[in-house]
This record gives C-alpha cells, sequence and structure tokens, in this order.
C-alpha cells in the first residue's frame, strides 16, 4: 500500500467510527468498501441505521468524504458508498452524501442513484433530503411531476424510509393526493364522492400522522385540549365549530398578532398543515385538519403553502383557495399582510400578486393595519392599491412622529400644511430626534408617494423633514439620481424654502452619503441649478455662512455668474470673499476658481496684499499657477511678508528653491560626487565602507570602472535623505552605471546592515535597498516585512513596506499592495495602503487604478501563452481559466513540468529559460493570491470599473483575463445593478440567456453580488458555467447570502452572533485571517474587541467579545454584538479605551446590503465551531 492509498484508508476509518455503526455494520463497510472487486452481495448483511441521528458535524465529515469521491476519475468508489449507507440506511442516507439544503447534488446524481438503487429509491433519497428544509416549489417539482405521471414511483417510495419518521411520507401524500384527485374514476363513482385507491391510501396516512403527532406538533396545549382537537379531527364535521381550547385560537380580530401566533410547533405545522390543506377537497377530516394548524400557527402553514405548493394545483380549483382564505383567522387581510413578509427574489413573485388580487375585498383594512414595508409591498403587489389620499400622509405624519423626541406636535403641523415653507427653520428649530433611529419606514413611504404625486408640496415637507430634523437620514430612499436632485432642488424653490435651508439639506445628504462621485454630481446639479442672478445675494451670504457643502455649491455658482453683465461684478465680490476660508476643501476649490480666469492676476494681487494670512496664501496658491506676468506682484509681496509659511510658499511659486539644483546641473558626475562628500559627509557611511563592498561599472563597452567616491556619494545621498523616500541625487548618480552592479551593491550593504543589527538609525538602507536591488530584493525585503513584527520592531517593517514601494521591481509594489489588503499588523498594513497612496499621488491616479496598472503580464502574451527557449527545442506554458499552468512541448505534448536542461540543448538559452520558469512560477503564486485577495475586496464592497478601464486591466492582461472569464458581472448605475454578463474566452460578451451583449462605452462595471440578483437570474448563470464546465476563479455565485431581517432596520447593534461559546485562539486566527484587527490593548495586555475597515465605504465594524489577554488566547470565551461605524472615528492602541460615539454608529438599514452580507458571512464562518450559546450573554456584556 502507497502513502496515497494510506491516507485514504486511514480517512476511511476516521470516519466510519465517528459514525458509530453497528459493530457488523462496521465490519461490513470496511469489507464491502475495499475489496478489489465490488461484491454486491456482502449487502445483504446489512443492518437498519438511522443516519438522521448522526450530528450535524459528522455528517459534514462523511458529505466531503463523498464529495471527495466525486472528484476521482474512477466512479466505483462513490457508487459502493452510495449503495452501502443506502443499505443501512434506506432514504436517511442521504444525510451523508449532501447538505439538507444542497439541491444541486441530487438533480446531478439523480441518473447515477436510479440505476444503482432503482427510482423509488432516487425519489426516496431526494424527499428525506427536501422535507428537512423549509423547500420551495423548484424543490418539488419533480415530485409534483411524477404525481401526474408515475404515481406509482412515489407510492414505493414512501416504503423506502429509514429510521421511524413519516415526515417525508406525508409530503408525497400531500401531492399525490393533489395530482390524483378524481382520476381514472367514471362520471357515477365521482357523483357518489368515490376516492381512488391510491388516493384513499394517502389520505388516511394524513390523517393518522394528524393524531398521532398531536403531542409532537402541539406540545403547548393540555392533554384534555389536543384530546379534543383529536374527536374533532375524528368526526370532519365542517360545519361544526373549532373546539375551544385553554390556551385560545389565533385572533382572527388582529391579522399581525394571529400571524404571531406559536400555539403548534412551527416544523409540523408547516408539514403537516400543508398535506392536509392539498387533500383539504377530498376529505373533511384534512379540512378540520387544515383548520386547526392555520389556528394556532398560521405563519407556518402559509409559508409552506405559498412556497411550495404547485401554482395549478393552487388556483386550477376555485374553491382550493377560496376555502384556504375561509378557514384563515383574518382571512383576506392576513393573508395580505403575510404576502408582504415573502421573499421577491425567489421566482413567485407573480405568483403571489394573484394571490393578493383574489383578496382585493381587505386590502384597505390590509393597507391600514401595513407598515411601511408592508405597504409599499401591497402597492406592488395590487397596482392602484397606492392611491394618493389623506390617509396615506396621515401614515406617513404617524410614522415619523413615532421617532421625535421632542416637538412632535410641532412637526405634525408642519407636514399637516401649517405655516409656509419660508418659515421651515424656525418652525422645526425645535424638534428633536430620539437617539439611534433611522425613519426608513417613513422614507420608504414617501418615496412611493412621489412617484404617485411628484414634488408636491407635502413632499417637499416631508423632504424638509428628513433634511432638516434627521440630517439627511431617509434621504437616499428620495434621491437615486441626478434627476431626483434636480426635481427636488426645484420643488424646494417653488415653495419658496431659502437657498439656505436648500443646500443644508443637501449638505446633510451628502455627509451620509459614501459614494464620492455622488457627492460631486450632486454639487454639480445644485450649483447650476443656482447659477442665476435672481439668487445672486442668497449665493453670497452662503458662501460665507453654509456649512462646507453649501459654501462649496455657493461658490461654483457665484463663479458661473461672474460672467454675467448684469452681476458679475456681485458675483466676484462674494466669490472672493471666500478666500480666507479655513476649511482644505474650500481652499482647494478657490484656488481652481481664481486660476480658471487668467485675466484676474489683478484681483488676485489684491488677495496678495490682504492683511489675512490666509487670503494671501490662497492668492500665492493661485499665483503659481498664473504663469510669470504675476511674478513681479510676488516678489514685491515677498519683500513685506511676515509670515514665514507665507514666505516660503511665496519663494516655492518664484521658483527659488530650485535654483542650487539648476547650478548643480552644470557639474560632472564626478564634481558632484564630490560636493556630496564635502564637509567628511563620508563618515556617516564608513560603517558600511569599512566592508569589501562590490564594484561599480558604467554600461559602456570598456565597462569603465566607477570611482569608490562616486560609489560613496550614492550612500551618502540616501543617508543625508532624512527620509523613506527616493533619492534624486543618487538617481543623477546612478546614470550609466550597470544595473546589475547596483543590485549586487544594494544586496551587500542591506546584508551589512542586518549584521550590523538592522538599526533604525540607519533605516535608510531600506530605502537604498529597494531603489537599487532589482527583483531580488523584493522576497529579501517582503521577508523582513514578515518577520519584524512579530519581533516585536513593527516601527522598521513599516519604513521596510514604504521602501518596498520605491522599487522599480513590478513585483515590489504587488508585495505592497497585497500587505495593504492582508496583513496580520495593522501598523504594516497602514504603511502600506500609505505607500501605495503616496506612489498613486505622485502618478495622479486612485490607489486601486495604481494597483491595477501594477498586475504584471508575468511574460505571457495576449493568448495566454508564453514560450521557453532551450536553443533546438521549446516548450509553451499556456495559462488555463483556472489559473493553472499547462505546458507542451514541439509536438504539442502535455508535460508535467519544464525539463531540466539537456546535453543537447542551448546551454546558456536553455539555462536562462530554466530560470526563468523557476521565477514564473513563483511570481504566479504570488500574483493569483494577490489577484484574488483584491478581486474578493471589490466582490466585498462593490468596486467599479469604466469600460475602458475594465477592457485594460481583464482584456488586456493574460492574468486577469483569466479571471475575468470565470466571473459575473454586472453593469452598475449609481451604485444600484442594472444588468449582468460573462465575458467569453472568444473575447465577446453574453447575457444569462445566452445572448449577445455590447459593453456600453460608458458603463460602470463592477462584479455582481448574489445578494442583488433574483434567484432566477441566480440560477441560470450557476447553470451556464456549470454547462461550460467553468470553476469560478473566486467563491462568488455560490457565495452565502445573509440579509437584514425585517424590522432591523433601526436596530443599531448586529446581535445574530450574541452569546456564542467559543475557543478564543479559533475566534481569532480566523477572524485575523479574514482582515479583521485586534482591538486596543488594555490593562493587564488584554483585548475584547475585533474590528475591520473598509475606506472604499467609509464604514467599520467591530465584534465586541468576552476578551482575550495576548499570549493567552486558548480559552472559552463569549461574543457579543457588533456594531457598524464611521470609518476613522474610533482611536485604538495601547491603553486606548476609545469607542464608537452614538453619532457615528450606523444603523443596520443604513448598511450596504452587500457589505452587510459579506460581514455576516465573515462572522458566521468565525463563529462556526460554537456549539454553546449563553443565553444571559447580554447581563455579562461590559
Amino acid at each position: 500500500m502507497n502513502t496515497l492509498q494510506a491516507q485514504k484508508k486511514a480517512k476511511l476509518d476516521r470516519l466510519l467510527s465517528k459514525l458509530q455503526l453497528t459493530p457488523a455494520n462496521r465490519a461490513l463497510a470496511e469489507e464491502y468498501l475495499t475489496a478489489e472487486q465490488r461484491d454486491d452481495s456482502l449487502l445483504q448483511r446489512a443492518e437498519e441505521e438511522d443516519f438522521h441521528e448522526v450530528s450535524w458535524e459528522v455528517r459534514g465529515e462523511a458529505v466531503d468524504y463523498a464529495n471527495d469521491l466525486r472528484s476521482w476519475d474512477n466512479p466505483d468508489p462513490l457508487a459502493r458508498l452510495i449503495k452501502l449507507y443506502w443499505a443501512m440506511g434506506k432514504s436517511t442516507a442521504v444525510f451523508l452524501l449532501e447538505r439538507s439544503s444542497d439541491s444541486k447534488t441530487g438533480r446531478e446524481e439523480q441518473k447515477l442513484r436510479t440505476e444503482l438503487l432503482g427510482k423509488p429509491a432516487a425519489v426516496a433519497l431526494e424527499a428525506e433530503r427536501v422535507v428537512w428544509y423549509e423547500p420551495g416549489y423548484r424543490d418539488l417539482e419533480w415530485f409534483y411531476a411524477l404525481a401526474a405521471s408515475e404515481p406509482e414511483i412515489l407510492e414505493q417510495a414512501q416504503a423506502l424510509a429509514g429510521g421511524h419518521r413519516d415526515n417525508y411520507k406525508v409530503m408525497l401524500a400531500g401531492i399525490l393526493v393533489a395530482v390524483q384527485q378524481g382520476s381514472k374514476l367514471s362520471l357515477f363513482q365521482k357523483l357518489v364522492g368515490a376516492k381512488q385507491p391510491l388516493v384513499a391510501r394517502q389520505i388516511q396516512l394524513i390523517h393518522r400522522n394528524n393524531l398521532e403527532t398531536m403531542a409532537a406538533a402541539l406540545p403547548k396545549l393540555s392533554d384534555k385540549d389536543r384530546q379534543a382537537l383529536a374527536e374533532y379531527l375524528e368526526k370532519g364535521d365542517l360545519n361544526a365549530p373549532k373546539p375551544a381550547l385553554s390556551a385560545g385560537w389565533a385572533n382572527a380580530a388582529n391579522p399581525s398578532a394571529a400571524l404571531a401566533a406559536r400555539g403548534a410547533e412551527t416544523y409540523l405545522a408547516g408539514l403537516l398543515g400543508t398535506a392536509s390543506f392539498l387533500g383539504a377537497e377530498q376529505d373533511p377530516r384534512l379540512r378540520c385538519a387544515l383548520r386547526m394548524y392555520l389556528g394556532l400557527n398560521p405563519a407556518a402553514v402559509l409559508q409552506n403553502i405559498l412556497r411550495g405548493v404547485s401554482q395549478h394545483v393552487m388556483l386550477d380549483q376555485k374553491d382550493r383557495l377560496n376555502h384556504l382564505l375561509e378557514d384563515l383567522p383574518g382571512g383576506d387581510v392576513t393573508m395580505l399582510i403575510f404576502l408582504t413578509m415573502l421573499p421577491t427574489w425567489d421566482g413567485r413573485n407573480s405568483f403571489y400578486k394573484v394571490v393578493a388580487r383574489q383578496c382585493r375585498n381587505g386590502l384597505k383594512q390590509a393597507l391600514d393595519l401595513a407598515d411601511a414595508q408592508q405597504y409599499v409591498r401591497l402597492t406592488d403587489m395590487m397596482p392602484g392599491a397606492g392611491a394618493v389620499d389623506r390617509d396615506q400622509r396621515n401614515k406617513i405624519n404617524t410614522l415619523l412622529s413615532k421617532y421625535i423626541q421632542n416637538g412632535a406636535s410641532a412637526m405634525t403641523q408642519y407636514l399637516e400644511g401649517t405655516g409656509s415653507l419660508k418659515d421651515s427653520a424656525v418652525r422645526l428649530a425645535g424638534v428633536t430626534v430620539q437617539p439611534y433611529v433611522y425613519p426608513s419606514q417613513a422614507a420608504q413611504l414617501v418615496e412611493r408617494y412621489v412617484k404617485a404625486a411628484g414634488w408636491d408640496e407635502f413632499a417637499c415637507r416631508c423632504a424638509t423633514v428628513f433634511g432638516l430634523v434627521f440630517e439627511g437620514s431617509g434621504m437616499n430612499h428620495l434621491l437615486h439620481s441626478d434627476q431626483d436632485v434636480a426635481r427636488l432642488a426645484a420643488a424646494l424653490q417653488e415653495q419658496e424654502l431659502p437657498l439656505g435651508e436648500i443646500l443644508r439639506i443637501f449638505g446633510y445628504f451628502c455627509d451620509g452619503c459614501y459614494d464620492e462621485r455622488r457627492k460631486t454630481t450632486t454639487r454639480n446639479t445644485l450649483y447650476k441649478n443656482f447659477s442665476k442672478p435672481v439668487y445672486l445675494e442668497d449665493l453670497c451670504a452662503a458662501a460665507l455662512n453654509s456649512g462646507v457643502f453649501g459654501r462649496y455649491v455657493a461658490l461654483s455658482a457665484l463663479d458661473d455668474l461672474t460672467a454675467s453683465p448684469e452681476c458679475g461684478s456681485r458675483a466676484k465680490e462674494g466669490l472672493l470673499a471666500g478666500a480666507g476660508d479655513s476649511s482644505k476643501q474650500i481652499q482647494e476649490l478657490m484656488v481652481a476658481l481664481l486660476t480658471s480666469h487668467p485675466d484676474w492676476t489683478g484681483e488676485v494681487t489684491g488677495l496678495l496684499r490682504s492683511k489675512k494670512a490666509a487670503e494671501r496664501l490662497i492668492a500665492v496658491r493661485a499665483a503659481a499657477k498664473m504663469g510669470e506676468t504675476i511674478h513681479p506682484a510676488l516678489e514685491e509681496a515677498l519683500e513685506k511678508e511676515k509670515s514665514a509659511k507665507v514666505a516660503d510658499a511665496i519663494r516655492g511659486a518664484l521658483g527659488q528653491a530650485s535654483a542650487p539644483a539648476e547650478q548643480a546641473a552644470a557639474l560632472t558626475i564626478d564634481e558632484k560626487a564630490a560636493q556630496i562628500l564635502k564637509g567628511g559627509k563620508k563618515r556617516k557611511v564608513q560603517w558600511v565602507l569599512d566592508h569589501p563592498l562590490p564594484e561599480l561599472h558604467l554600461q559602456d563597452e570598456a565597462r569603465t570602472p566607477v570611482s569608490e567616491d562616486r560609489r560613496a556619494a550614492l550612500l551618502v545621498a540616501y543617508s543625508e535623505l532624512g527620509r523613506i523616500g527616493r533619492s534624486e541625487t543618487a538617481a543623477l548618480l546612478a546614470e550609466g552605471i550597470d544595473p546589475a552592479d547596483l543590485a549586487a551593491l544594494a544586496g551587500e550593504v542591506y546584508e551589512i546592515w542586518l549584521a550590523a543589527g538592522a538599526q533604525s538609525k540607519t533605516k535608510w538602507v531600506l530605502a537604498f535597498a529597494a531603489a537599487f536591488g532589482g527583483a531580488a530584493m523584493t522576497p529579501r525585503l517582503s521577508h523582513a516585512i514578515n518577520e519584524w513584527p512579530q519581533q516585536s520592531r513593527g516601527a522598521i517593517a513599516c519604513d521596510a513596506v514604504t521602501a518596498l514601494a520605491l522599487s522599480n521591481d513590478p513585483a515590489a509594489l504587488l508585495v505592497v499592495d497585497s500587505i495593504s489588503r492582508k496583513f496580520k499588523f495593522r501598523q504594516v498594513k497602514a504603511a502600506a495602503a500609505a505607500a501605495l497612496d503616496n506612489a498613486a499621488r505622485e502618478l495622479g491616479i486612485t490607489a486601486e487604478e495604481l494597483a491595477d496598472r501594477i498586475v504584471p503580464d508575468l511574460g505571457f502574451g495576449a493568448d495566454g501563452k508564453r514560450v521557453f527557449d532551450y536553443g533546438p527545442r521549446s516548450f509553451t506554458v499556456r495559462l488555463t481559466p483556472t489559473l493553472e499552468m499547462e505546458i507542451t512541448n514541439d509536438a504539442g505534448k502535455t508535460v508535467k513540468n519544464l525539463p531540466a536542461p539537456g546535453k543537447t540543448d542551448d546551454p546558456e538559452k536553455a539555462e536562462a529559460a530554466y530560470n526563468e520558469f523557476k521565477t514564473m512560477k513563483k511570481q504566479i503564486r504570488t500574483t493569483v493570491t494577490a489577484q484574488k485577495a483584491r478581486l474578493e475586496a471589490a466582490l466585498s464592497v462593490l468596486r467599479c470599473w469604466s469600460s475602458d478601464a475594465w477592457k485594460a486591466l481583464f482584456v488586456g492582461n493574460p492574468i486577469m483575463h483569466q479571471f475575468a472569464m470565470s466571473l459575473i458581472w454586472g453593469v452598475y448605475q449609481d451604485g444600484t445593478l442594472q444588468e449582468t454578463f460573462r465575458y467569453m474566452e472568444d473575447g465577446s460578451f453574453n447575457t444569462v440567456d445566452e445572448e449577445e451583449y455590447t459593453l456600453p462605452d460608458d458603463a460602470r462595471i463592477g462584479l455582481a453580488h448574489p445578494v442583488e440578483m433574483d434567484r432566477e437570474t441566480l440560477d441560470a448563470w450557476k447553470q451556464q458555467l456549470e454547462d461550460y464546465e467553468i470553476t469560478q476563479s473566486i467563491p462568488q455565485l455560490d457565495r452565502p447570502v445573509f440579509q437584514l431581517e425585517p424590522g432591523q432596520e433601526q436596530a443599531r447593534t448586529l446581535d445574530r452572533f450574541g452569546g456564542k461559546k467559543l475557543n478564543g485562539l479559533s475566534l481569532s486566527g480566523k477572524l485575523l485571517g479574514l482582515g479583521w484587527y485586534r482591538g486596543s490593548v488594555q490593562d493587564a495586555g488584554g483585548y475584547y474587541t475585533f474590528y475591520r475597515e473598509d475606506p472604499g465605504l467609509g464604514m467599520g465594524v467591530e465584534l465586541e467579545f468576552s476578551g482575550c489577554f495576548v499570549g493567552d488566547e486558548n480559552e472559552t470565551v463569549t461574543v457579543y454584538e457588533a456594531t457598524f461605524y464611521r470609518q476613522g472615528t474610533v482611536q485604538r492602541g495601547s491603553y486606548c479605551y476609545d469607542t464608537s460615539k452614538p453619532e457615528n454608529i450606523f444603523a443596520l438599514g443604513e448598511v450596504p446590503a452587500r457589505y452587510y452580507s459579506e460581514v455576516v458571512y465573515q462572522l458566521d464562518k468565525a463563529t462556526a465551531s460554537s456549539t454553546e450559546t449563553d443565553p444571559d450573554w447580554r447581563k455579562k456584556n461590559r
């Protein structure tokens, strides 16, 4: 037995031990699974097992083992496993073969299971899986089809149930009764109420289970109540009232309370209630049972019926739905309220609308009872239901009043139309909001109101309340585009709301907006809207007195008005009054506005004479961009300037700082070196010069040696720099020198520095080594960056990261980018991000755009191939869509690896090619890992590319090209998914329907997230990738989705993991591996939080837990709640006790759905090992 076979056998032995089979079955399993030839006769010895009783953990291991077998080329081991499990556990074998929620595996293996076990067995396995979790119709449609075409198969499957439960038998019985009712009966038999034998048997099975499971299904009822109900079901008298219960029935007069009733166990009520519903038209006993379950737990029954029952079965018999509504407490109204709670993504929305229309008589009452979300959903399902009326306005007013702490009556009167909008600020001045609220429900209603009525006076008053009272909260529901901004601004103007208040409202909106592009377009829309003479004086006032947003808009509008003949002079005066603004944003704007007017040299000169230093500084910054005509004014100002800061700025504008450099340019290189070494400066680097150093040579044909002074001057230039950066002086000295010699020198100097203790006072060596060390220095610095923080040398690691960003090696910036995204020590991670930002700033692009540019092609051509030339033979390496390397020789034959050079190969070419291949293999691993992390981040926070940028990266780069083909992309507008597409191997694009797609030139493209796709689209994309045999390069379509639960929009904490207990090392290891960080270390080395921050969204999330001590985390901890907060608002460090301020904490409804899902996904993974929950965790949370 070889090593691999031994490992497989050990894995099987561990699994069999954990399954705790009977001794006979254990022996059978070992004999049957390991025999050289499969002998199915052995399975006759199998003893009965109930695999439903196996723990979830062991089930998971068993499924993992089965999945391993599915990946083998030989199908026999999987076939044996299926037959063995079936022989022991019958239908319960499915729990060891696939996860309950995994519908894909069963469909894929349907044919194999049918061949191995027979069709009834395949049905039994699938039915056993489906019945244990909330099935939708798509999970059941196979059974409905078989019930119509081969009902005997379903009945045979019922006889194959493992264990002692009838759950799936009941589910199949309901389907059989519903589909087979009345079939194969004569007219006379139908008239006298006869039943087909199969149907009669299924009805009896359902009825028997209704009686026998009563104790389990109705655990909260007394024995007396259960006895009364059993008698009620046995009689099956539809004219008799339901028996009185001591606990009472669901309240028909209060639909919301009725839907909250839990008098019956939810799972069994759903299962038995649905089966009874399907047979209710055939047997009055089942109709009575349906009434019972609906009266005790209506939500459970409706959930299963509406999501799982075939639409044809539901609607073909008119009485079926009508009887359901008759038996449901609250009837039409309760049904309408419940329909609003169902998901919109499960592919049954059109069916729900049909059901809703059947309930139109209850619409008025349902709208009165509905909350905002339910109201909006009802109006979606029932066209015309949301007609604008006073009731709708009253509902909005009532909802908003709930959030008010002081002044509710004043706000109510304001919304009812009291007073003019001119006086809004005064009327709403005393209205204050309760802490930690987010008016999302009211905002959704106003959004619906505006769609129906437009921006009338009431809608404008609502927007003013959202802006001035709620400081912008809720306005994101009203402003989805620049057109919405323009329409609201125009409406507020028409209602005569003062300009200052309009700007304040939109300023609050932008303060809560984390899309910088959206902020910019909002500002632009508004200033264009207000660039009219009629607003001149208001703009002048706003330029001085508004918030930063208002001042920005006002100044931009004033700049437009300076060209107006009738008011240009006054507009210019108002604009120049903003020159002393203390805001950096306004200062940048003022410089841009002043320099956009080349003829304003007189105005800028006037500002140079201002008594205010801030105005003079702005004038200098503008003058620096206005050419030499203004230099005399600058020189005059310099003579009189008393402020050192302004004087330095003037010198910079005059270019005086560059004079010494011009003089230096006239010197020869050796003269320049001598000048640098003057004053004994060589002593600063003598500790390096005392060691033997590599000689340097010029790149000329003679390889002329470089003088030792020039070599020493190179070192001094960096030692004199005073920071980690690139020395222009050293770059000048290095001109013409062989790069290989410089790399050797850099490597030697770096080693000398390490041997001397890598002292921080001589850290200039890092910059020198990175600047000249080439590709060989990148892995050395990378290794040190990983090692130093673990030796309490985080500061020097930060310097090394900064230095690495100076390297000319393309791989170096990739390493820095990777560190900036995921690194155990946040200090180093932040330094990497800062280094990238600095590099990007020098290029005038963003850090993400820089990260796009630095993705290497690793020598691959546009066709994804690279040739390695050995002389007489060559090898072609091709990248596959799974980012694996496929190597072929000249004959086109695939080889496993590039061979070592042989005797017949060209020695130089072969050796060089072989070394290049080894280097490339390492680079591929680094690149793929880094790009996977980048794409994961882009998926988490919705990073979008322009069409050109996307093509340049994902079409033009052969590495990213492979990533692109396996992923599903979306076109976005204002952050909202508009359509999805896939990039094909032939360079074309196609849609989910496999139609050719043309990418819009102005598209904003990002990775589509399953949280924003409906179920039909998601499944169709999965099927398409499956059909093309494409494996996604990062988890995307199969990514778990977590959505905010209804009613949690205003919550300020995420509590779903609260109380989970697990090992501290496990929690820490998983969170740190997912890019989180430990919070501040406090007294005695304890820390009590983990956090992550995502600058692209301006958000962070912090998880509180019972705490660990650094270095002693191997103990049980309890997880508390998580909060989302504004990024950068919490200080962290040793003995730092800062926490998120209430005003910086987001309500869960404010968190983007994609980001919320990703955070919950990560926390779910991090706490997956928890098997115990502390119910009193809130009391213990510090």
